[in-house]
């Protein structure tokens, strides 16, 4: 009340006085640790007086959640108190009282009045439909409470990215508002404090009962409107850029730079926090996360399992993926306040090595809706800003959790994955996030002899005992991985760690500069090194007795180990290391690839000038090792163009380039023949031209201009998707198979699953989608927006393209669900785990348990224990064999099986 009082006098006094020309703060302060809203959380969170984390956690929620219902009040609590600052909130008051309560009221009126005529109307309208969902939100909602709700989710959800395209945000918009009609429909406790007559009790409870049916257009048009209220007020705050990609114009939605400082302080969603309390548990009929099923709901997290709305049919769990999450959900974390400290310096540093600029805005900024500026720089300032916005609220979380136990509830994809739910502050975030999330309790070293007494035999126990390192040695191997040195053996790794720890540690403690030009700058991951050297540094000086920064290793090459040990391939688990090597130094297969794709630029026949520029390149690890990697996953190598720098050339370019030997002279003739009068892509004359960026040229070379077409780089993604086949011969006999498989049920109409080793249902029945125009007819200003509306029919083409990835990520799911329940078979207590789908982490004392052990344990029982292929091959002929009978034939001693299908 105290506040409430407080803005209505300044309102009162003429202290918010409306101008048409505004002065402009120039404070762009991100970190917001003195609002408001941080205090008064903070006040909770830290309150001694209540001992119970669980009721300290609901009050969170609770608060958060009415946060939004007082929005504008508590931006004015937020913002320094200056006249600057209050002018131009006055006019959001303004805004938001008086002409947004008129239009709501005047929307209710109209579709009362007549004994609901018009709300009739509309119910046989399916263009018109929405407006009264919308009539029956305005109805169950306080008007003020509608401004605050719709102008908080808005700000919200442009803020979390600075940058969102329109469809998106209408489409965020429309689920979190059906969610605030849902929690907010019961008629009795509407009634307790407001009056509602028999009409419009009617409304509520006509949309309550069909709300969950809501068709997809619909919903849309329903956010639209919503959206188009509040633009139509606010257009003040939004500014609107059209920005030109895929040979599609966007309409990407940011806030005005005018407003930006005062709405800093509210730019991430609060819905996404880490927990202070054990997360509830999850069972077959209980919701486990969040206390409150509102903040759960929000969250998405009403099922364990989060599928794809647009799949026919959904994935279905076992116990085994149950324990999986309630396992992870329970693992205490707390705040890395070394570095928070390290970082929150670092954040005022003009030249940050860590932030590389992006602890300030993208200087370009004011310049968005600058129609002089293209398409390709307007989305780099967006990028830019986005990971700025990004990196400020992860420093703002940590800041406000850095006293507390914190916990990070999880779910699974369709296909078992496991992903935290706060989006900031989480060790599957940025490089960035993972830095400030470490163990709360490193705990007791597991009893080794204990667990390889029960799983492995004599041998292997013997060789495991001389694989055993220190403990403080697996802190040393991290730190040179994140260092970039992961590819030496260990040996040499921890040689190289010997040989500079004290140089290292000089220099962080007494000379910065050198610091950074020597090791800092050239850390392959800067925010991780210099974590874990500062940990190792108090550990040292005996400042901690235990080091909590987590040891993360990853697999080799995942998908690839996958396919060699379902295929039994010893030659290509060699080159993954699932096969001991012979060398001192582990086997390298993207080295190895990339030695071959090497080859095969040199011996090329066909294209002399291709060749000639692709030799000109940096073909390393670092370029080519997404692309290699994707090639398992049947998926386009895209992160190719991510090292070119990307731009649109005319005609009469393209001429200049042709005449100085830069592009394809028969490209030229390809776009000349074009009819212009047959596309309606003004863009026909011109194309896209990428320029290699300084990193990946090699140095004798710097000074050449290298141009590629698009067509260029299709051409080395084939080199490589081809060479890399090559070299993987069962995975090309895998597709086919699948491809086959579809090919079958695609006849039948039947849809497509298969069994994990962990005992989960995995469903890839994505429906297909058509292209809809869909518009608001209430709003005069409304455009129509284009979207995707689901048919009833199967997209077995799209089930094709996504099987073998989704197959391959099930199988890593698939190891982790069942190395968490061996664990709980084997009764390790307090294990600490986290997972980044095929890497693992646990604190340095159980690192070489986890990794030598456990891990490799319960990876062979995927496919040594008994052969999944074979499991695999047996479920899709009972998928097929349910709705049809399969015959078998003896063809010369070969069992053939086959259907009958009607021509």
């Amino acid at each position: 009340m105290d506040d409430l009082y407080y803005a209505t006098n300044l309102i009162s006094n003429n202290i918010f006085n409306e101008e048409n020309n505004f002065i402009k703060t120039e404070r762009q302060e991100s970190l917001n640790m003195n609002s408001n809203f941080y205090i008064k959380l903070n006040e909770i969170i830290s309150n001694k007086e209540i001992e119970s984390k669980e009721q300290k956690q609901m009050l969170v929620e609770t608060f958060i959640l009415k946060y939004e219902r007082d929005f504008i009040l508590n931006l004015i609590n937020n913002i320094d108190h200056t006249i600057e600052n209050y002018r131009l909130l006055a006019r959001i008051y303004k805004h938001s009282t008086p002409h947004f309560y008129m239009r709501v009221n005047t929307i209710i009126k109209e579709h009362l009045k007549n004994k609901l005529n018009l709300y009739n109307k509309n119910k046989e309208n399916i263009d018109k439909l929405h407006i009264n969902i919308v009539v029956a939100l305005f109805l169950v909602l306080d008007v003020k409470d509608i401004t605050n709700i719709l102008f908080s989710k808005v700000i919200k959800i442009i803020g979390s990215t600075n940058g969102i395209t329109q469809t998106q945000l209408i489409g965020q918009l429309a689920d979190e508002m059906f969610i605030v009609f849902k929690n907010n429909c019961d008629i009795s406790k509407i009634l307790k404090h407001r009056q509602l007559n028999e009409e419009e009790i009617n409304i509520i409870k006509d949309v309550k009962s069909e709300i969950e049916n809501t068709p997809i257009e619909i919903k849309i048009q329903f956010g639209m409107l919503l959206f188009g209220l509040l633009t139509d007020e606010f257009s003040y705050i939004f500014n609107k850029i059209k920005i030109f990609e895929n040979n599609e114009s966007h309409i990407y939605i940011t806030i005005s730079d005018q407003y930006l400082s005062v709405l800093s302080s509210v730019m991430f969603n609060p819905i996404k926090l880490p927990m202070i309390c054990e997360p509830k548990k999850w069972s077959e009929n209980t919701t486990g996360g969040y206390l409150l099923s509102e903040f759960n709901e929000l969250n998405k997290n009403i099922s364990i399992v989060r599928d794809n709305p647009y799949m026919k049919e959904h994935s279905k769990i076992s116990k085994d993926q149950i324990s999986t999450v309630n396992y992870l959900n329970n693992i205490p974390f707390e705040i890395n306040n070394t570095m928070l400290d390290y970082l929150l310096l670092e954040w005022k540093n003009t030249n940050s090595v860590i932030f590389k600029e992006y602890n300030k805005l993208h200087p370009l900024s004011k310049e968005l809706d600058n129609n002089n500026l293209d398409s390709q720089m307007k989305k780099e300032i967006l990028k830019h800003n986005s990971i700025h916005w990004n990196y400020s609220n992860i420093l703002n979380i940590s800041a406000l959790m850095r006293e507390q136990t914190i916990y990070l509830p999880t779910f699974l994809d369709f296909r078992g994955r496991v992903y935290p739910i706060p989006v900031y502050l989480s060790y599957q975030g940025s490089d960035l996030a993972k830095i400030f999330i470490i163990i709360k309790n490193v705990g007791l070293k597991i009893d080794y002899n204990n667990i390889i007494q029960q799983i492995v035999d004599k041998n292997i126990k013997n060789k495991l005992k001389k694989l055993i390192l220190n403990d403080i040695d697996y802190v040393k191997l991290y730190l040179a991985n994140v260092f970039g040195l992961n590819k030496l053996n260990r040996n040499n790794r921890i040689k190289w760690f010997n040989d500079n720890i004290k140089e290292m540690l000089y220099l962080l403690n007494n000379d910065n500069k050198i610091f950074n030009e020597k090791f800092l700058n050239k850390a392959k991951e800067p925010a991780q090194f210099i974590s874990c050297l500062l940990g190792y540094n108090k550990y040292e000086e005996n400042i901690i007795s235990e080091i909590k920064r987590p040891i993360l290793f990853d697999a080799t090459c995942s998908g690839i180990q996958h396919l060699s040990a379902l295929t039994s391939d010893i030659e290509i688990a060699k080159l993954v290391n699932l096969i001991e090597s012979t060398k001192d130094e582990p086997s390298d297969f993207y080295e190895f690839s990339i030695t071959n794709i090497v080859n095969t630029i040199e011996n090329f026949q066909i294209d002399s000038h291709l060749k000639i520029k692709l030799l000109k390149l940096n073909l390393k690890r670092s370029f080519l090792k997404h692309s290699i990697m994707t090639v398992p996953y049947n998926v386009r190598a895209d992160k190719l163009s991510e090292q070119f720098n990307k731009s649109y050339i005319s005609l009469e370019e393209a001429t200049i380039l042709k005449s100085k030997g830069l592009i394809p002279s028969n490209l030229l003739n390809k776009i000349d023949s074009i009819d212009n009068t047959q596309t309606k892509n003004i863009k026909a004359k011109g194309f896209y031209i990428y320029k290699p960026l300084n990193s990946i040229i090699k140095d004798n070379f710097k000074q050449d201009e290298i141009i590629f077409t698009q067509n260029e780089l299709n051409k080395l993604g084939n080199i490589i998707k081809q060479t890399v086949l090559s070299l993987i011969p069962p995975f090309t006999k895998l597709k086919n198979y699948f491809d086959s498989i579809i090919d079958i049920l695609n006849i039948l109409e039947m849809p497509v699953y298969w069994i994990t080793p962990s005992g989960m249902k995995v469903s890839v029945n994505s429906l297909k989608m058509n292209q809809k125009k869909v518009r608001t007819n209430m709003l005069k200003s409304s455009k129509p927006i284009t979207i995707l509306v689901p048919t009833d029919s199967l997209d077995y083409s799209s089930i094709k393209t996504g099987l073998m990835p989704n197959f391959i990520h099930s199988l890593d799911a698939s190891n982790i669900h069942m190395l968490i329940n061996l664990i709980i078979q084997l009764q390790i207590k307090n294990m600490n785990l986290y997972t980044i789908h095929d890497c693992f982490a646990t604190d340095y004392k159980n690192i070489f348990a986890l990794l030598e052990i456990l891990i490799k344990k319960s990876f062979t029982d995927i496919y040594f224990n008994k052969k999944y292929l074979d499991f695999i091959h047996e479920c899709f002929l009972k998928q097929i064999e349910s709705m049809n009978t399969i015959f078998t034939e003896n063809k010369d001693g070969n069992i053939i099986k086959y259907i009958l299908i009607r021509s």
